[in-house]
């Protein structure tokens, strides 16, 4: 043997030796430390080898999962019910068949929509990303948790649905498409599988892969007798804004504007300024809706293969979208989303569908994203942790004749917070103490602002929204406060094509 073939075996064999020593210590890291799953992730942030670690993070995630995130099954299920819960990001839900859009965008889920409760008026806590997952997760209003502008970790002490349903029987896998809903914010926690591989920006197309890893988990199931809970989280309504060529709105016109625009801010930008002209607007609707069109073609074949599986009837399927999107329908040119609380952003889809679609049918009354956890527990028979501040409860029992107060609000460029309460739905910027009152049942586009002839009602809104601020600070009093993960260079150019940093 040469000595260059020596040194050549030499070095392989030091490589492996590297490579078996980092695993070990990565294993030593997850298993010891008291905050585990960023133990390793802090040791590498911002070096060369910090991309091809959050890489490999979704594979080996969930073999790990059951000791890192200590979840002990502390019951047996009390019931066999599996539950799905489907999100897709930045959805609006007048863009939606069976929400009444005219384009057919949505086949899919308007099929399910037949199988399933609508809540043709449901609000999500925040119209951007993290915040809206939060109240989701939780069951509490983000405001409660501390959650303001920036997006932070979970609280520890804070109960979120994967850990309640695992420590309660159920197998839990999660599959999701953007890092704001990801391992660096906490959402992972209570999951025994988690791929979040698909958080790939702006570019990235997504859906496919979601439906396929959801399918993948699902059959990962099918040898455990214990029921399980799938969080599968699709993406690609978000900007950038794409057209598939199988999912074709536009007429071949293209906007003059949109070719100054490399990324989402500079779209949102020359929005602003009035520089995108008739054509351009269309082509971005018209894009937007192809994504539609697309993700709800991939859902389809879930649903499809849930059906083949066996799975469908017998198992409860929510549906929601985390927030929706300004598409420059407003005088002020508003573009994206997470600045405001005008319906196209807070106004999102939701549906319930219960096994053996045993309850189906249309609801009305205003209703909260954060009644979805009670809701799922209260399906199952399993109690849902205390509530916390605007009184969430089970969308199982909405009283259609006594409707409450429902909550939402936004920190991000400016300060404003929402109230709807029957037909009125009041803005309140504090940032330039002023407020906004709409009849939302016959002005949903907001385009009236009513304020100056109804001052009791604006009056009696505002009231409640100083009563829930209250209720919120008491909440706070009890949660350790949070702060933003470090972002490394690559995320945060990742966070900048997607519109959220500059």
């Amino acid at each position: 043997m040469s000595e260059s073939e020596n040194s050549q075996g030499l070095w392989a064999r030091r490589f492996a030796l590297l490579g078996a020593a980092v695993a070990v210590t990565a294993g030593l890291l997850f298993a010891l430390s008291d905050n585990p799953k960023y133990a390793l992730g802090e040791m590498v942030r911002g070096s060369a080898l910090d991309a091809g670690f959050r890489m490999v993070m979704g594979e080996v995630r969930g073999r790990l999962r059951p000791s890192v995130d200590r979840c002990i099954v502390k019951h047996q299920a009390e019931s066999p019910t599996n539950i799905i819960l489907i999100a897709v990001d930045t959805l609006r839900a007048d863009h939606l068949g069976f929400q009444g859009y005219e384009r057919n965008v949505s086949p899919n889920l308007d099929a399910l929509a037949r199988d399933s409760l609508t809540f043709r008026q449901a609000i999500s806590a925040a119209p951007w990303t993290t915040p809206a997952f939060v109240g989701v997760f939780t069951g509490s209003h983000p405001g409660a948790l501390g959650f303001e502008g920036d997006p932070l970790l979970l609280p520890s002490e804070v109960p979120v649905l994967a850990q309640v349903l695992c420590e309660a029987g159920w197998q839990t896998a999660g599959v999701v498409s953007h890092s704001y809903v990801g391992v660096r914010y906490g959402f992972d926690r209570g999951f025994d599988r988690w791929d979040e591989r698909n958080a790939g920006g702006h570019t990235h197309i997504s859906s496919e892969n979601i439906t396929a890893q959801s399918l993948e988990f699902i059959d990962s199931f099918t040898d455990d007798r214990r029921p399980f809970f799938l969080f599968a989280h699709y993406f690609d309504p978000h900007s950038d804004y794409l057209e598939h060529e199988e999912h074709r709105f536009s007429d071949g016109v293209s906007g003059s504007a949109l070719s100054e625009a490399d990324n989402i801010n500079e779209l949102i930008k020359l929005a602003s300024a009035g520089k995108l002209d008739a054509a351009s607007v269309q082509q971005i609707v018209d894009s937007y809706d192809s994504e539609i069109a697309h993700t709800d073609e991939q859902i389809g074949l879930l649903i499809a293969q849930l059906k083949e599986r066996g799975l469908y009837k017998d198992s409860m399927i929510i549906f929601l979208g985390d927030h929706g999107e300004m598409l420059v329908e407003r005088p002020e040119n508003l573009l994206g989303h997470g600045m405001a609380v005008y319906q196209a952003l807070v106004h999102v889809p939701l549906l319930i569908k219960l096994p053996g679609s045993e309850r189906i049918g249309q609801m009305d009354t205003p209703v909260s994203t954060v009644d979805v956890l009670p809701t799922i527990l209260d399906a199952i028979g399993h109690p849902a942790p205390p509530p916390s501040a605007s009184g969430e409860r089970s969308l199982l029992r909405v009283d259609r004749g006594s409707p409450r107060p429902v909550f939402a609000q936004t920190r991000r460029d400016g300060f404003r917070d929402t109230v709807l309460h029957g037909k009125w739905k009041l803005i309140r910027d504090t940032s330039i103490n002023a407020s906004e009152l709409y009849d939302v049942t016959r002005d949903e586009d907001e385009r009236d602002d009513l304020s100056r002839q109804f001052p009791d009602v604006v009056s009696h809104m505002e009231s409640l929204l100083v009563d829930w601020h209250k209720e919120l600070e008491a909440s706070r009093s009890g949660i350790r406060a949070t702060a933003p993960p470090q972002l490394t260079p690559a995320e945060r150019e990742q966070l900048r094509g997607l519109g959220y940093v500059e």
